[in-house]
């Protein structure tokens, strides 16, 4: 499980950088990330500022330099990897919306005033013992 402390609340634009670094394979230069924004209304300046903001936020961080006509250009990278951005995110979210509870999330994923049936409940269990599994097999 993660640890880190992240701040996750971003403007439009800090959304766009970080999903093109997110969905990259590659780390990538400032003008390299204005290149993937699609149709592209934001200045030089907006994108630089949003990545400043992110690496503030724990979200980028510099990946190294590279020579681009002379000029030593900024690497970037995100600092998580997909899976563990959304694992992080789905954790942010169980312990601040969700207050920690199961119950909470339970209930947002089944409706708040139905009844949980026998095929739900089963569902569950079946989560569950894949989880004791899971961790069975950790632990050998």
């Amino acid at each position: 499980m993660l640890k880190k402390k992240i701040n996750y609340k971003m403007t439009q634009l800090e959304q766009i950088v970080f999903n093109i670094l997110l969905d990259s394979e590659d780390s990538m230069t400032h003008e390299k990330i204005i290149q993937h924004i699609p149709n592209n209304k934001w200045n030089s300046h907006s994108v630089y500022t949003a990545i400043s903001n992110l690496k503030k936020k724990g979200l980028v961080e510099e990946a190294g330099k590279v020579l681009i006509a002379r000029t030593r250009a900024i690497l970037y990278k995100t600092t998580l990897s997909k899976p563990e951005f959304y694992e992080a995110m789905h954790l942010h979210h169980f312990e601040t919306l969700q207050d920690g509870s199961i119950d909470f999330v339970l209930s947002a994923l089944t409706g708040f005033h139905q009844e949980r049936n026998q095929e739900v409940i089963a569902e569950i269990e079946f989560w569950l013992e894949k989880q004791k599994h899971l961790i069975d097999k950790k632990d050998q």
